[in-house]
């Protein structure tokens, strides 16, 4: 637990072993524990390396410090939790440097703060990869341009367009298209009408496919002309009336003989003869006639009886019965069909064949049947016995046969009426012309396309790459805007130390923190370091309130570790800061009394300041006696890589002032360079006032008090007096965001500082030998020192 911390291990920086140093140790088992541990030491004593040790233990990157652990009482490691990691702060240079900067933008001073200045860090780093990234994705969108450009024969595009006019005007495939379907203009040609062609596999070869184009685009269009049609259609037979068993069954058909004398006899031959029954009967209408009296054969003079008798033979012969029998056989006789089929062997000459042999056996039939009725009716006394023809059956094939030329006739005129087929044909053809007229168009156009695609994912994966840093500096970006610090708060506590509102105040402006002083924007130059620490500090107390709830933040307990929160360049905010500083770290200490404080300083001055305001803040917290609260604090001095206890009884502010312009004296020390000057007019008044009652102006003038040095002495320290209280207000206001110790003493050189000291010192000593040994006690040889430099002074 944090509040066990007794001492702690550290490797590393000035420590070159490892040392135990004890900061929170108690004196007495029944001690308090202390909230509050002030270690003095000079610079390069080791404070800034137990700063960074406490930054390792939160999980800061420090280097230079090789191993830090935290001790309890007994010595055990203390492990401190995420939490507790989480609840350490430590306020030091690296802080300001990590968190702190003053950028030049123009004529006004930018502040970068914190996180702001982390994510700044992390664009830097970013940015020139990301630029070095969007310039080769730049160089290959040109490149890609190039195939993007339907000008350019790198793009596929071009090939797309070159195959549209393959396709489009005359003597191509829209015109040959607009051809087979009849219209006015040359079909459309769209952007994708290629793909219609470019996956066909012909089997033919183009040259091949133009005959066959042409040999069908006459086809059509005699199809479309109607000149192939057949209009008149196949004749059918006369209705066929089945008489064939009357016919058979008359031919069957026996007339009796009647009996005949020989003359009739001999007239009966006649009859059996080829025609004889029309012989016979042309004899009986001969001799039944007026012209009876002479033979027309034999012209032999006939009577009239003879004539008369012979035409009774006769009709005795043809009887009645018989002409019936003849007259029946004279219906009975048959047509035979004729037709005619020459108009339709266009389409099928083998069905006109079939029908024309199956006709001419259907009329050979009836030319027997009618033979055998004529020799009947020539001779109806003899039958003619026969089983029949089947001309029914003959008839029905015939008829079956020309129905089906009908059919095919039909079918004909429907198949040169019906365009469908050859339409087909003929754009089955065309579109095969096509693909040879694109194929090696179409293999280019692949080629482009392959191509392209592979600068595109060039183009993509450098795009990707740049737009991924892009993104990483669009999200830190955004995190620089989530950075932002609650401005009013660093601003009130500005002004708290400053005691003016205007003094020195931030505003937020373009994702930066814009300094202004006395309501004008400080150039960068301008910006002294103690400004920039004091906003520094402010920032480091606003930063441990982040993401907290302001009620509950104080009442956590934290170890808050502040490396010289008041530096050389401070001297005339020092009041301001240590004001700042007692209040905020009174807020800590009154949420929760087990919160620890770790201060450094460098200066002494400081050192007793900052007890002085502890102090006041643990009698206030526990109610106690200045006694009292001594209990709860620890004052160390940083030398010789250990810490030795301050016994601040008996090492007064006063001699530690007066130590301090001693050593610069002996030897300059840069660090107080700035502050000397305020160190010696404190120690002046100080001494002026405790010893005699007298202003630091008035030892001079002092007749009581000078007549203890010779007259060339008293006009050298009168002179001395008064550079030391020059201290005008017109260069104040003229240097206020330029000088950092506002005296005089900004303006001569170290050397003549460290003269003045020297004189401070050795004025001190010829007034009051014994003060200044009693307070000079601890340093080795310094009345020999401050002799050697009185004896300078009066030669």
């Amino acid at each position: 637990m944090l509040e066990d911390i007794s001492s702690i291990k550290i490797k590393g920086g000035i420590f070159e072993t490892e040392i135990d140093l004890p900061i929170f140790e108690k004196e007495k088992p029944n001690n308090p524990e202390q909230n509050f541990s002030l270690i003095y030491g000079k610079n390069g004593s080791g404070k800034s390396t137990i700063s960074r040790g406490f930054r390792k233990i939160t999980g800061a990157e420090e280097l230079q410090i090789e191993s830090m652990e935290l001790l309890d009482a007994d010595g055990s490691t203390i492990v401190v939790s995420e939490e507790e990691k989480n609840n350490i702060y430590v306020f030091n240079e690296e802080f300001i440097e990590d968190n702190i900067k003053i950028d030049d933008d123009g004529l006004s001073a930018i502040v970068v703060m914190g996180a702001v200045k982390d994510v700044d860090d992390k664009i830097k780093k970013i940015q020139p990869t990301y630029e070095k990234s969007l310039s080769e994705a730049q160089a290959q969108q040109e490149v890609l341009n190039k195939y993007v450009d339907i000008g350019n024969v790198l793009c596929p595009e071009y090939f797309i367009y070159e195959m549209q006019k393959v396709l489009k005007g005359d003597n191509s495939w829209a015109s040959r298209d607009a051809r087979i379907h009849e219209k006015k203009t040359n079909s459309q040609v769209r952007r994708d009408t290629y793909t219609q062609f470019v996956g066909l596999h012909p089997t033919k070869s183009r040259d091949e496919l133009i005959v066959d184009y042409d040999a069908t685009m006459k086809k059509l269009e005699a199809a479309k002309s109607g000149s192939k049609r057949i209009e008149t259609a196949v004749p059918t037979l006369k209705t066929f009336e089945d008489k064939e068993n009357d016919i058979v069954n008359l031919l069957k058909e026996k007339i009796e003989k009647p009996v005949l004398s020989e003359r009739e006899k001999s007239l009966f031959h006649i009859l059996q003869d080829n025609n004889g029954n029309q012989r016979l009967t042309n004899i009986k209408t001969y001799f039944a006639g007026p012209q009876k009296t002479t033979c027309p054969f034999c012209f032999q003079d006939v009577d009239e009886k003879y004539a008369d008798d012979l035409v009774q033979s006769i009709e005795k012969i043809l009887s009645k019965k018989v002409e019936e029998h003849q007259g029946k056989l004279l219906k009975a006789r048959l047509s035979i069909f004729e037709v005619n089929l020459m108009a339709f062997n266009e389409f099928s000459p083998e069905k006109v064949k079939e029908c024309e042999t199956k006709i001419e056996v259907l009329n050979s039939s009836i030319e027997q049947i009618n033979e055998l009725i004529n020799q009947k009716i020539e001779n109806v006394y003899e039958p003619i016995l026969n089983e029949g023809f089947c001309l029914k059956n003959k008839y029905d094939e015939c008829v079956t046969s020309l129905e089906e030329l009908e059919k095919a006739r039909k079918d004909f005129n429907e198949k040169a009426t019906d365009t469908k087929p050859l339409i087909k044909e003929l754009t089955n053809a065309n579109n095969g012309i096509a693909y040879y007229d694109l194929k090696e168009l179409y293999e280019k156009y692949q080629k482009q396309l392959a191509e392209k695609k592979i600068e595109e994912e060039k183009t993509e994966k450098l795009n990707q790459t740049a737009k991924g840093l892009s993104k990483q500096i669009e999200v830190l970006e955004q995190e620089k805007k989530n950075a932002r610090i609650a401005m009013k708060a660093i601003n009130d506590d500005l002004a708290y130390i400053f005691f003016s509102k205007t003094r020195l105040r931030i505003d937020y402006d373009h994702d930066k923190y814009v300094l202004y002083s006395h309501e004008r924007l400080v150039e960068p130059g301008n910006v002294s370091v103690g400004e920039r620490n004091a906003i520094g500090l402010c920032y480091f107390f606003n930063r441990i309130m982040e993401n907290k709830d302001e009620e509950e933040v104080f009442n956590s307990r934290y170890l808050l570790v502040i490396d010289d929160p008041v530096s050389s360049f401070d001297m005339e905010n020092r009041i301001g800061i240590l004001s700042y500083l007692k209040y905020k770290l009174g807020q800590y200490l009154k949420g929760n009394d087990k919160s620890k404080f770790l201060l450094f300083t460098h200066d002494m001055q400081t050192f007793y300041d900052m007890r002085h305001f502890v102090l006041e803040l643990l009698i206030s917290k526990y109610s106690v006696s200045e006694n009292k609260a001594n209990k709860y604090v620890r004052d160390w001095e940083l030398k010789n890589k250990s810490v030795d206890k301050i016994d601040v009884q008996k090492r007064n502010e006063y001699t530690a002032l007066l130590g301090t312009v001693f050593d610069y004296a002996v030897e300059i020390d840069t660090q107080y360079s700035v502050s000397i000057g305020n160190v010696m007019r404190k120690v002046m008044e100080a001494f002026g006032t405790f010893v005699y009652k007298k202003g630091m102006s008035q030892l001079s003038t002092d007749e009581s008090i000078m007549e203890n040095l010779s007259k060339e002495d008293q006009a050298y320290y009168e002179n001395l007096m008064y550079r030391l209280v020059l201290n005008t207000g017109s260069h104040m206001e003229e240097k206020v965001k330029t000088i950092d110790d506002m005296n005089f003493f900004d303006y001569i050189s170290d050397a003549d500082k460290q003269r003045t000291a020297r004189d401070v010192i050795c004025f001190l000593y010829k007034i009051n030998p014994l003060h200044v040994k009693a307070h000079l006690q601890d340093k080795e040889n310094a009345i020999e020192i401050i002799e050697a430099w009185c004896k300078a002074i009066s030669v």
